[in-house]
């Protein structure tokens, strides 16, 4: 028999850990993913040129992707959570199954105007909702943790990409100048210099992306961090946010030790987004079959700030303060186009 007394050394030999690895896994019982569509609408003729419809669309995906940080205890408490792991000579690993399931549901409605009178434009509205569990993506894209991992249903919550109100405008207008248009002198040179105008235009209106409440730390004592999310103890929502201040701070507690907070994912959203693109085309037609366009496009036309999300880190020092945006600044562009 091998003891300490016959081995020296053998008491400073660390516990066994024959599975030490940490890294990405895959359940080896993957089940390719499947979705169920379904959608039912109705359209109707305002005029020669003009067609609204609406549609409700639905969706629900089956055996997606729902991956984390396994091994950890399976309920919080004091001491060594590893000893509160399904397999404690195992560390914790990334893991993922196909055991998500996700669902979309959507009013779309459409105004639709062809060309006509030298006008064509669209207006589309959807007002939806996406649910998922845990995270968004594959290994973490959305880039949140999954609070309770063996609690599907605590993360069952909007998904990252949730926009429950989106609205675009888009047009096309070929300015009513020069050869037999309503603005036309009746000279063919005047005519040319002035004619062949066309403007179009991109206008996009949306509700913010969600995002989640974090506290650093391992407060229910699990073995990992960046999951918890803190207890709601008021109301977030502020009169007059800016951006040093977007949510109420104050609104959000610290759990008790060796807790889950009450706070769901995904409950805040971040500032609206909204964006103006236009651009102007000029065409020099050269021949019957040859055409030269000179064009100017700007995005963000009017150089609008779209703030980003704020730190949403409880303990940080920019917790609640927006740092960044959420859209490009004006940009513009020149281009020329042969068109044969």
């Amino acid at each position: 028999n091998v003891t300490p007394q016959t081995l020296p050394g053998l008491s400073s030999m660390p516990a066994a850990t024959p599975f030490s690895q940490i890294g990405y896994f895959t359940d080896p019982n993957w089940q390719n993913s499947y979705a169920e569509q379904w959608n039912f609408g109705f359209q109707q003729q305002l005029s020669s040129t003009t067609v609204v419809t609406a549609n409700y669309v639905g969706q629900g995906a089956h055996h997606v992707d729902y991956g984390g940080l396994w091994n950890v205890a399976r309920t919080p408490g004091p001491g060594d959570p590893r000893q509160r792991a399904p397999y404690p000579a195992i560390n914790t690993n990334y893991w993922d199954q196909s055991t998500g399931n996700n669902s979309y549901n959507s009013l779309q409605m459409q105004l639709n105007r062809r060309f006509s009178k030298g006008l064509a434009t669209t207006v589309a509205y959807t007002w939806s909702k996406a649910i998922d569990s845990g995270c968004d993506g594959f290994w973490g894209g959305e880039g949140c943790a999954t609070s309770q991992i063996y609690n599907r249903k605590a993360d069952r919550s909007i998904a990252g990409f949730d926009l429950p109100q989106l609205l675009t405008l888009s047009y096309v207008y070929d300015l009513p100048v020069g050869k037999e248009q309503l603005l036309s002198s009746h000279n063919r040179f005047v005519d040319y210099v002035i004619g062949n105008w066309q403007i179009n235009g991109m206008m996009r209106f949306q509700s913010g992306t969600p995002y989640s409440i974090i506290i650093p730390g391992d407060i229910a004592n699990i073995g990992t961090t960046g999951y918890e999310r803190p207890n709601l103890v008021g109301n977030p929502s502020l009169a007059n946010p800016t951006i040093y201040q977007d949510f109420n701070p104050a609104a959000f507690g610290q759990p008790a030790p060796f807790t889950w907070g009450s706070l769901g994912r995904n409950t805040m959203r971040a500032p609206w987004f909204h964006q103006i693109d236009v651009s102007l085309f000029r065409g020099f037609p050269i021949r019957e079959s040859l055409k030269l366009e000179l064009r100017i496009e700007a995005f963000n036309v009017f150089n609008n700030v779209v703030y980003g999300k704020p730190g949403s880190t409880m303990g940080d020092p920019h917790f609640g303060w927006i740092t960044g945006t959420g859209n490009s600044p004006r940009v513009v562009q020149l281009g020329a186009r042969l068109i044969f």
